[in-house]
């Protein structure tokens, strides 16, 4: 099926274990990172063995768990962007970790220990701001403090992996893409397939970059207002610059605290990538409409459409899990939209939950960001690469065919239908097994991003127009 009006931007298996990872598993990198770290902790001093410990805590609660690691990292720990970075890149590096330290570790020296060797290597090799003096004696310190009796085991791993670092660059040059970029052969080889060999190779070593931070003006329908903040952040010493490919995003420099910035506690802008106006642009929101958000969480697009509909609309955001609408909530009252936003928890999934909320009359639009694989936004998302399987694909696309067509229970003039995913199955395949069921529907226009380093993330969008 052709989609009219896409465009493209496009210029594992499961992991098992550390003990059972075989050093024969299959992966441009060399170990460099081409942006800076946000935050160098460059001493053996307490606080440097204290930020080693804290991320290697972090890091085996996220191996033994598989969950979230940014909801794992407290919000008052020492040296706060620091141990961030050093979790979030050992994640997404994960694979390439694990194949470097397959080479000097027979066996499996116990989780806290093999945390800290993958965060020591991960200093070694992708952190090059990093002095390798201070790296390597504040993770020892840190093995020390955690496991005693393997102290020197790991000190001699990180001086041999030191030595060795030409020869292992050389070696890793070699290995499938898979296993160099660090993410599950599945997705490899699926992305060479979609987009070719040498984008496939792109999209990888873009999810390996850090994310930025990008701000959207409220609402994003008033690019003007993109001038008038950057002129604030500058007088303020803030480092930002236009998007270059969104007039009404801003990207912002390392480090900067954004409930510091001028005009946060006014609701001038919401942090968001630039990625989700796609969709936005396709729904088109008019003043004095009322919108259904079905898939509202974290709620960047519920504020751009509150923005949007004025003090005459109405927007009704709901999410299935009702601890995901907390920071909605605050966020809608930052913006002072709380006479126009009504926030609640809804299984989108289930037909009677959402007839129950327009037993009158129907939503003009509805906005459907369907729960996703997050194969777009995996920079951000470092660890959604090592939940990816054909199998989540396939329970993903049931529930994103359900909460579409329940979508098209209640009869809006349109619905627009996004994900952050690159998946046709969760994009392309769910549009079209709509519109099979649903022939009182037509396909209005849709746009494929893949993510770049404008910076912007991929998303997929489709604007659903009823006859």
């Amino acid at each position: 099926m052709s989609f009219p009006g896409m465009e493209n931007n496009s210029r594992g298996r499961g992991e098992a274990r550390p003990s059972q990872i075989p050093s024969s598993a299959t992966g441009g990198l060399g170990f460099v990172r081409t942006a800076k770290t946000h935050c160098t902790v460059g001493s053996a001093s307490s606080s440097g063995v204290d930020s080693r410990v804290a991320a290697a805590q972090i890091l085996a609660r996220w191996l033994a768990s598989g969950g979230f690691p940014e909801r794992l990292i407290a919000d008052d720990v020492r040296d706060h962007a620091f141990v961030t970075d050093l979790v979030l890149t050992t994640v997404r590096r994960r694979r390439t970790l694990e194949w470097v330290l397959d080479r000097y570790v027979g066996k499996n020296p116990g989780r806290e220990t093999y945390a800290l060797l993958l965060a020591g290597l991960c200093q070694l090799l992708f952190l090059p701001d990093m002095a390798d003096y201070a790296a390597l004696h504040a993770t020892v310190e840190a093995v020390r403090r955690l496991s005693p009796r393997q102290t020197g085991f790991a000190n001699a791993v990180f001086r041999n992996v030191q030595r060795d670092r030409d020869r292992l660059r050389a070696e890793l040059a070699a290995t499938p893409l898979a296993i160099r970029e660090s993410h599950p052969d599945e997705l490899v080889d699926r992305w060479t397939r979609f987009f070719g060999a040498e984008e496939a190779e792109r999209l990888c070593a873009v999810d390996n970059e850090p994310a930025t931070t990008t701000l959207t003006i409220l609402p994003f329908t008033d690019s003007s207002r993109s001038g008038f903040l950057l002129g604030r952040f500058a007088a303020a010493g803030i480092a930002a610059r236009p998007h270059p490919l969104e007039a009404a995003a801003l990207v912002l420099g390392h480090g900067v605290r954004v409930p510091d910035l001028p005009g946060f506690h006014e609701g001038l802008y919401i942090v968001q990538d630039a990625a989700p106006l796609a969709a936005l642009r396709l729904l088109a929101p008019k003043a004095g409409e009322t919108i259904l958000d079905a898939c509202a969480a974290p709620g960047g697009k519920t504020l751009q459409l509150a923005a949007a509909v004025g003090p005459q609309g109405h927007i009704i955001a709901t999410d299935l899990h009702e601890d995901r609408l907390a920071s909605l909530r605050e966020n809608v009252a930052r913006a002072g939209f709380d006479g126009r936003v009504t926030v609640g928890a809804c299984n989108a999934a289930e037909p009677a939950a959402l007839t129950a909320l327009f037993p009158v009359r129907a939503p003009d639009a509805i906005l459907v960001d369907a729960p996703c694989s997050n194969t777009g936004v995996l920079r951000r998302r470092a660890d959604a690469r090592w939940r990816f399987s054909t199998k989540r694909l396939d329970a993903l696309h049931r529930t994103q065919t359900a909460i579409l067509g329940n979508a098209a229970i209640l009869r809006p003039g349109r619905i627009v239908y996004s994900t952050c995913s690159l998946e046709p199955e969760e994009d392309e395949g769910v549009v079209e097994d709509f519109l099979a069921a649903h022939p009182d529907y037509r396909l209005e226009r849709s746009e494929k991003l893949l993510p770049d380093d404008s910076p912007r993330d991929g998303a997929f969008a489709v604007l659903l127009r009823r006859i």
